[in-house]
């Protein structure tokens, strides 16, 4: 396939890797982005105030009953959720008590220190862990009026104190993967989809389509595959079609002469002679539809590979020369003059006899079949880099260029006015390229019109 393959695993590796960096990415810009800017609304400001007010008092309170400051701040810490330090006038820590996590420092600044005398109170917002926490300070007293600073920082825990929602960026990450992945899952099942449909439209017998898949990779290959297979079923299916009319027409004409044959038996009275030109014509019919059924039995056995066919090295020219003699009298009787071209050791090939001599015997009836009384017969063997080639050369009438692509199929005559009476059964051409393609070899034909058809094949040399 052209461009770039990325195989379905990785592209699965990658988007979930994508989904995963997505995420980051969101939540990154949700707290990089919104949390330093955000900015404390004023009635959460006067809340906290007044909350951090009431604490001081009932940390006085608690001081003045005689509880010792740390008493009073881990009640008060127990019952509010906000971790409380006590600071003296000279801003050193007198008691803390404090939430896991949270820091303070053992002193704090002057400026803190003269804000809370001079106005009441001091506000500071922090950003521990990325989230809004404010700091509030407001002054107590204690021991007999002297002072004190109490500092409050109250939790991120604080739903009310968070930035956003609590349930608000879990729920865009979320959605954002929901929708990351739905996009992914659509982008990387669109294909499948495809060849879903396709593979429906096959099962209800629409074969022949081809199958386009934008995708290089294993699924980009399956539908590659699936439209290949598709159209060699489609080929398939019409060629049986077109054996299946042959077939038919073929049975059917002989069959209609010999019942032509033996209705004039039965209706008309004749002679003896009469009789026995009748007679011979249905056992010449018969004998036809024999080699017929012979040829397509052989034919089928040869196309699932289920005839024996056992090679083993051989003298080709033995082969060769005991088929040509079988065709002797034929030969002699329509005067042909035979030309032999075969060397006399050719050596051996590796070949079955019986099949290679099918090969030869139907190639030579053919031959004869075409060439006219008086005519020129040429075989040969030629044996060149390891391969043995056998020719037959007839000055027939040859065959047109369009019509040589056709000649090894099944039931194809050049001539169609011939019957298989004048022009054999249209299967012996198939038969001998099935047989030579079992051995590892190949046909070819050359045709001129009207000047003649050289036929030849090749096998392998024995070693």
């Amino acid at each position: 396939m052209a461009g770039f393959r990325i195989g379905l695993f990785w592209k699965l590796c990658l988007s979930i890797l994508a989904s995963m960096a997505c995420s980051l990415v969101i939540i990154t810009v949700l707290y990089l982005g919104l949390t330093p800017h955000t900015p404390l609304r004023p009635h959460i400001k006067t809340a906290l105030l007044h909350e951090t007010q009431r604490i001081a008092r009932l940390i006085e309170e608690g001081l003045a009953a005689g509880d010792s400051p740390v008493a009073v701040l881990e009640r008060l810490h127990a019952d509010d959720s906000a971790s409380i330090t006590l600071y003296g006038a000279d801003g050193c820590v007198i008691a803390r008590s404090l939430d896991y996590g949270i820091t303070v420092p053992d002193c704090i600044p002057a400026e803190v220190i003269d804000t809370v005398a001079q106005q009441g109170w001091f506000l500071e917002v922090t950003y521990p862990r990325r989230v809004l926490s404010p700091v509030v300070f407001v002054p107590a007293r204690r021991d007999g009026g002297r002072h004190c600073i109490v500092r409050c920082d109250y939790p991120v825990t604080k739903r009310f104190l968070r930035i956003l929602p609590p349930w608000m960026i879990e729920g865009v990450v979320l959605l954002s993967l929901l929708i990351c992945v739905l996009l992914l899952s659509r982008y990387l099942t669109r294909p499948l989809r495809h060849l879903t449909r396709a593979a429906r439209e096959m099962g209800q017998g629409n074969f022949g389509r081809t199958i386009t898949v934008a995708s290089h990779d294993e699924v980009g290959e399956l539908a590659q595959a699936m439209s290949s297979m598709s159209q060699r079923i489609a080929n398939d299916y019409a060629a049986r079609r077109e054996l299946f009319a042959d077939i038919s027409h073929e049975l059917r004409s002989p069959l209609a002469r010999m019942l032509t044959d033996a209705e004039i038996l039965l209706e008309r009275p004749m002679g003896p002679a009469d009789q026995e030109q009748h007679l011979r014509a249905i056992c010449t019919e018969i004998e036809n539809l024999n080699q017929l059924i012979g040829d397509l039995t052989i034919l089928a056995k040869a196309e699932l590979d289920e005839f024996d066919v056992a090679p083993a090295p051989h003298p080709l020219q033995d082969v060769v020369l005991q088929s040509v003699a079988l065709f002797l009298p034929q030969i002699e009787e329509k005067r042909i003059r035979l030309l032999q071209t075969i060397p006399q050791d050719p050596g051996y090939v590796m070949l079955d006899p019986k099949r290679i001599g099918q090969v030869v015997s139907n190639l030579v009836a053919n031959a004869l079949r075409y060439t006219p009384e008086g005519g020129t017969l040429e075989i040969g063997i030629n044996v060149r880099n390891g391969v043995a080639e056998v020719w037959l050369r007839d000055n027939g009438p040859g065959i047109p260029e369009d019509k040589l692509p056709f000649i090894f199929e099944r039931f194809f005559r050049v001539d169609k006015s011939r019957s298989r009476t004048t022009g054999g059964s249209g299967l012996g051409l198939a038969i001998v390229k099935k047989f030579v393609e079992v051995h590892g070899g190949q046909v070819q034909v050359e045709s001129t019109p009207g000047k003649g058809t050289c036929v030849s094949f090749t096998l392998p040399r024995s070693l």
